[in-house]
């Protein structure tokens, strides 16, 4: 579901910016709890560490410091 795929955006990010992985607040409103989100963004770093030929614009884009080097983010997938 794509509210899945947005709740486990946002639990990748609070992980990488170090801050609680999932609050009451986002229990409250995504209506998901970490459980049901860890699979779902075990994928998406699975998806993102497998990157296509497709992707590697998008890759190297986000990779200039126009962007703030994101693509070069190191996510650690230990949840």
């Amino acid at each position: 579901l794509p509210s899945q795929l947005a709740a486990a955006a946002v639990f990748i990010a609070r992980r990488t910016v170090g801050r609680n992985s999932w609050s009451p607040t986002l229990l409250r409103y995504a209506m998901y709890c970490e459980e049901e989100i860890a699979p779902v963004a075990r994928a998406l770093l699975a998806e993102k560490a497998a990157t296509s030929p497709e992707l590697r614009a998008v890759n190297k884009k986000y990779t200039s410091s126009r962007y703030g080097g994101v693509a070069n983010t190191v996510l650690v997938c230990d949840f």
